[in-house]
């Protein structure tokens, strides 16, 4: 689903999208004995992050539990899948016949369940933070006591803290109870840590400057002006390069009054997380009733 460059603004224009990251995907994807592959050379361009619910509707598939294959292959139909298979390489590579294939890494179900818990994780967390709902933050807060020796031989007992399992730097690592500032400083860190981690193949790349007031008209009167831009390698940086956008957007968050989910609120007629989702279909459903 595209939304227009009104909505975006704030976000990323056409050609910005463009820029930061375009995915090749096939015609088909096949999901056999639990593994999800590309089928076939690709046949589809997209600029994935021209469409403001990408990230939403990837975390939404682990809202209700583990997501069937179903749902996880018809997100992969519109999509694609989330990695390339060799990052040398551009649009396509040769599969073991020597046939002409998307470069797109094949995955397991279980694999693409686990990215899509930690994104609907990350969005929750996101949410809890922004509502300042203390208690649900302490309870995303844990901390393990471990021994190591070291360099002498010694043994050193030790404690870390994890916000939804993932590490956080030794010095945000606090025992005991947690009081409000400071889980909300927490978590906050442990958001932020998470997708830094999950946007760190994400780099910066120069290009020729096409949209400037005053283009080229020829290459023999060439100007030189680059223009640096970021630049996503794959689907999956491309996600949380979206979600890192939002978090840091200015406009206001609303919880869908359907799922609960929390949405960037680019209209004011926006009444629900995903437009011509389940969501919607559920709220008119409703109105009717």
């Amino acid at each position: 689903m595209r939304v227009s460059k009104k909505e975006i603004q704030g976000l990323f224009s056409s050609d910005e999208a463009r820029d930061v990251c375009i995915w090749y995907f096939a015609g088909r994807y096949r999901l056999i004995q639990g593994l999800i592959y590309p089928d076939g050379p690709s046949v589809e361009i997209s600029e994935p992050l021209d469409d403001l619910n990408l990230f939403l509707s990837f975390a939404r598939l682990a809202a209700h539990g583990q997501p069937s294959e179903k749902r996880i292959l018809l997100w992969v139909h519109q999509h694609g899948l989330l990695e390339r298979r060799d990052y040398e390489s551009f649009q396509h590579v040769e599969d073991e016949n020597g046939e002409e294939e998307v470069n797109q890494k094949a995955m397991t179900v279980g694999e693409f369940r686990k990215e899509t818990l930690r994104a609907y994780r990350a969005l929750t967390l996101f949410q809890d933070i922004r509502n300042k709902n203390f208690g649900a933050l302490r309870r995303r807060l844990r901390t393990e006591d471990f021994v190591y020796q070291d360099e002498h031989g010694n043994r050193i007992s030790d404690f870390m803290t994890f916000v939804d399992d993932e590490p956080l730097p030794s010095e945000k690592a606090l025992r005991g109870d947690y009081p409000d500032y400071q889980a909300l400083e927490v978590a906050m860190s442990g958001l932020e840590q998470i997708v830094e981690s999950q946007i760190s193949k994400v780099h910066l790349h120069f290009m020729m400057d096409t949209r400037h007031p005053r283009p080229l008209s020829s290459f023999i009167n060439l100007t030189y002006r680059p223009r640096l831009s970021p630049r996503c390698p794959d689907l999956r940086s491309a996600l949380w390069y979206q979600f890192a956008a939002l978090m840091s957007d200015k406009r206001p968050w609303k919880n869908c009054p359907i799922c609960g989910i929390p949405y960037l609120q680019t209209r004011k007629d926006k009444e629900v997380c995903i437009k011509g989702g389940a969501c919607q279909k559920e709220k008119e459903r409703r109105k009717k009733s």
